[in-house]
């Protein structure tokens, strides 16, 4: 299991990023306009250390030890066009220089869950780093500009999404490769995001919430197929595909369905829980049609779950805090 790291979204503050591990916990607060991150204990915040990771930086993932999956060896922060790597200390180690730029959105990289690969979505690829040494292994091509990726806890499989297409590609984690075949979704996906023990996987579109884990694979076709009909995998090929758009179930809380209201950042907890951030902020609720929104009492610029699950970290005036749920 990995070091979880809990990551938080926002224009100015950014918290870092998803991967768990019981022994710890840290968070990554990022200020757009500053080179250098500040890292807190998740969860006591205490503050720990303020490394140098380049501006703009927006992901943190911690790779744990081969020797023993309890201590993290390493941390990737993931900015505009480059990754820093960071030592257990949070001394500097690398930089690892991107081809192209990070594709923009809340969702652009996600690490393996055996934390031996990292993905990154930037221009028109997904870069596959072999985290055992600091290299870009793959650089693969969904035919579409990636936006999205997420790789499913408890699973040798990552999935490509982007807000320019309908369709959905699927990564094998083990080869590193895309597999031959394709999906098309009811509509381009806005944020896409797997709960931390992988049981769920949900696209976010403006008033809805899709659950991915239907989509058998009935729903997949062959890659050569789907070219013979043309399919550019743009939206102006939407409905290219036979059998496509499948009939998901919209299982987004009413007030985000009625007021078809745009999700550019999704989390999800185990227990059911989200966390939105909408055009106008973050807000909290449930995977329950009748839920309603609970606002976060002050303004908060980033928001997570805490380790524990029953409680958020928010960040208000730019210092994190706990705030229950």
């Amino acid at each position: 299991m990995l070091h979880r790291l809990l990551r938080v979204v926002s224009v100015a503050i950014l918290l870092a990023a998803p991967a768990r591990l019981a022994a710890a916990s840290y968070l990554f607060v990022f200020d757009g306009a500053s080179p250098t991150a500040t890292v807190y204990d998740a969860q006591n915040l205490e503050r720990l250390a303020s490394p140098l990771v380049g501006r703009r930086a927006s992901y943190a993932f911690g790779v744990p030890d081969p020797g023993d999956v309890r201590e993290i060896a390493k941390f990737y922060v993931v900015s505009e066009n480059a990754i820093a790597i960071l030592n257990a200390d949070f001394s500097a180690r690398a930089n690892l220089f991107l081809p192209e730029l990070l594709a923009p959105g809340s969702h652009a990289a996600a690490l393996s869950p055996d934390g031996r690969r990292l993905l990154v979505a930037a221009g028109n690829s997904v870069y596959v780093i072999d985290t055992s040494n600091d290299k870009i292994a793959a650089t693969l091509d969904p035919g579409f500009p990636p936006t999205q990726v997420a790789a499913l806890p408890g699973s040798e499989r990552a999935y490509v999404a982007s807000t320019e297409s309908r369709f959905l590609r699927v990564i094998d984690l083990t080869a590193g490769e895309l597999l031959d075949t394709i999906a098309e979704l009811p509509v381009a996906p806005s944020a896409m995001a797997a709960s931390p023990n992988g049981s769920r996987l949900y696209a976010a579109s403006p008033g809805a919430l899709y659950d991915l884990n239907q989509l058998t694979p009935d729903f997949f076709q062959s890659l050569d197929n789907a070219r013979q009909r043309n399919a550019s995998f743009t939206l102006a090929s939407a409905g290219a595909l036979a059998g496509a758009a499948p009939d998901l179930k919209n299982v987004a809380p009413d007030p985000v369905r009625n007021q078809r209201l745009a999700i550019d950042r999704l989390l999800l907890s185990n227990q059911d829980q989200i966390l939105l951030r909408l055009g106008d902020g973050f807000r909290r609720t449930r995977l329950d049609p009748g839920s309603p929104f609970l606002e976060f009492q002050d303004p908060a610029s980033g928001v997570s779950f805490a380790p524990s699950e029953i409680a958020a970290v928010a960040v208000l005036d730019q210092r994190p805090d706990n705030v229950c749920l």
